[in-house]
């Protein structure tokens, strides 16, 4: 056989099997790395999406959470102005007796002031009167004899 024989021909078929070699070898290489890669990708998804469901999760639980809290916040501030109206009712009840009572203590202080002056005319009368009797000690004589004469 005359073909192999051929010292260039045979050097260029050992060059080419050499190259045939090494681009096996490069994809083999390319293969495993494309294995691990599509594992990768595989397992980013996977996680990826493992973290999406967490933080799906999680944001509805705030969500959740964040509703509950307006909801009591809410309750709250109705309590609030409740009681505010409860307090607003009170005050103004408390302005009323305020004023009646205002009322009451002028009228108090009317009749104190006419009472004060009754006693101090009644005071001036009977000074009138003790006066009147001491000028005249025998005027209950006198007028017993009165009421004899008036009488007959």
């Amino acid at each position: 056989m005359a073909f192999f024989e051929d010292k260039d021909l045979k050097k260029k078929v050992q060059y080419l099997e050499d190259e045939r070699k090494k681009l096996w070898e490069r994809i083999t290489k390319l293969e495993a790395q494309d294995n691990e890669i599509r594992k990768e990708i595989v397992s980013k998804t996977s996680e990826s999406q493992s973290e999406a469901f967490q933080s799906s999760r999680k944001a509805a639980e705030y969500k959740n959470r964040s509703e509950q809290r307006f909801n009591e916040a809410t309750t709250f501030v109705s309590n609030i102005e409740q009681k505010l109206k409860d307090a607003e009712s009170f005050f103004n009840e408390i302005v009323s007796k305020k004023d009646e009572i205002t009322v009451l203590k002028t009228q108090i202080e009317q009749i104190d002031e006419k009472a004060k002056n009754n006693f101090s005319e009644l005071s001036e009368r009977i000074d009138k009167i003790d006066s009147f009797t001491e000028n005249y000690p025998n005027l209950d004589e006198k007028l017993a004899e009165l009421k004899v004469l008036l009488i007959l």
